[in-house]
């Protein structure tokens, strides 16, 4: 019983600070807390104009295109091999046949980190970095080409690296990037994460957004964080209390055995001294 106690109170330890950790209540530096989606080409001016009226911090904008997977290697990606069960379609099963989200840039984020091969130049073109286990799904290594179809037209990239991502620090991040050049030209739209501390002032940002831009979605992940940290903090103390219980129950059960045995180790001891 007192192992069972000790080992549940270990476990929701562990468990409370892997939960903390992950949803980055305990971070040393803030992540991004706020997030845009859908903002068109043509709104890049006036979403600058309304960021600028607020204390924003930490803004990345990353454009996104729409995609299909069609060759790997010239080899073209069988439609055979789409994955009809929709209970077996996991990131590996439709790594090839799934439809991606592709973005461009010149930069790595700090959280990323080259692992294989290496990053481009700015004067590189159709240049391709993959998450490395992504890349497992893929079936895929540095030097193989991919090619997409971006609404009816073809882009071909090669693969010059594989990277590490963190995928908790808030960032718009992706499994497939490219360097700047034939995806550029494609119809694109963008998304950006931004960090604005006070409550007060994200409401307003929000309220501004939507007001200049109606076809913006505005997440505030800072609710959500916090609404689940409460809901930890109760399902904690409701495993501390069960802990508490078990450790009660098994120190009750410990008393009585020694004292039931002192007992007996006495009547025992009681009929020795009479029978000499």
């Amino acid at each position: 019983g007192l192992g069972s106690a000790l080992f549940i109170l270990c476990l929701s330890l562990v468990l409370q600070e892997s939960l903390m950790e992950l949803s980055g209540a305990r971070e040393i530096e803030r992540r991004p807390n706020v997030f845009l989606l859908d903002i068109k080409t043509n709104q890049l001016e006036t979403f600058e104009q309304v960021t600028k009226r607020f204390d924003v911090k930490k803004k990345y904008l990353a454009p996104i295109i729409g995609a299909r997977l069609t060759k790997v290697n010239g080899e073209r990606v069988k439609k055979e091999d789409t994955v009809r069960n929709a209970m077996e379609r996991n990131w590996r099963a439709t790594a090839r046949t799934r439809e991606y989200f592709l973005s461009y840039r010149d930069e790595l984020f700090e959280t990323e980190k080259v692992t294989n091969g290496s990053w481009w130049n700015q004067a590189s073109s159709d240049e391709i970095s993959v998450e490395k286990e992504f890349s497992g799904y893929l079936d895929t290594k540095v030097g193989e080409t991919l090619t997409f179809n971006v609404q009816g037209v073809e882009v071909t990239g090669k693969i010059t690296n594989l990277r590490s991502v963190n995928w908790s620090d808030m960032k718009p991040n992706f499994v497939v990037i490219f360097s700047k050049g034939s995806l550029e030209r494609a119809p694109k739209f963008y998304i950006s994460s931004l960090l604005i501390e006070s409550s007060e002032t994200r409401y307003q940002f929000q309220k501004e957004v939507v007001s200049s831009m109606p076809n913006i979605t505005v997440i505030d992940t800072e609710k959500t964080i916090q609404a689940f940290l409460k809901i930890l903090e109760k399902v904690t103390q409701m495993i501390r209390l069960m802990t508490g219980f078990i450790i009660a129950s098994a120190l009750l059960l410990v008393l009585t055995t020694l004292y039931s045995s002192h007992f007996e180790r006495r009547k025992e001891f009681s009929l020795l001294r009479v029978i000499g």
